[in-house]
């Protein structure tokens, strides 16, 4: 009868083959000292804080640490910027619509793009070397919204009539509404794709 044959191998050598492995591939651990902290300036347009909040939520996400300046490895400048060729909000989608007092019928927008863009740039602090000269980032979102250029969609009341957006409970939005609710995601949206830009264009 055959013996079956046991190799064992010392701890140590598990150990060594399994950092070969990983750093071999690619992987580095990431922690609070590493070189994955940063430190993000205020961000110029950002009024309501709103992006700077979602930025740190996305850095936290992908493994990465906000520090103060003095123990920071990178500082991150952002600022919002204006594209001079397209527009941050622009008409993608329309409908024909009736109105129920005019009785004629006319070309409303019903679809909406919106876009944000931002400049990032970003300095390794121990050298003060400029490792990411000033990029544009954009980010966009679509969203539909019930016109508010006409009057198809009304009830009566007792005063008259009103916009049937009003009583919709929230099956139809007015496009200050849905602008709101765009907003919010689209600033979520950059935050994750500058988080992820940070991971293939400084980290590597």
């Amino acid at each position: 009868m055959k013996r079956a044959l046991h190799v064992f191998f010392p701890p140590a050598f598990i150990l060594a083959f399994a950092a070969l492995f990983l750093f071999g591939c690619g992987y580095r651990p990431l922690s609070s000292s590493s070189s994955s902290t940063y430190y993000i300036c205020p961000i110029d347009g950002d009024f309501e804080g709103r992006l700077y909040t979602d930025l740190a939520e996305a850095l936290a996400k992908s493994g990465r640490y906000l520090s103060s300046h003095s123990d920071a490895a990178y500082e991150l400048s952002i600022a919002i910027v204006s594209n001079p060729i397209r527009k941050d909000e622009e008409e993608i989608g329309f409908r024909y619509a009736e109105s129920a007092t005019k009785g004629n019928q006319m070309l409303v927008p019903s679809e909406k793009r919106q876009a944000l863009y931002v400049s990032l740039s970003v300095i390794e602090l121990a050298s003060g070397k400029c490792v990411l000269s000033p990029e544009v980032i954009r980010a966009e979102v679509d969203y539909d919204f019930d016109s508010d250029l006409f009057d198809d969609k009304v009830v009566s009341t007792p005063t008259g009539t009103e916009a049937l957006v009003t009583f919709s409970l929230g099956q139809l939005e007015n496009h200050e509404t849905a602008k709101r609710v765009a907003s919010r995601r689209l600033s979520k949206r950059l935050a994750s794709q500058i988080a992820n830009y940070l991971l293939c264009k400084v980290e590597l």
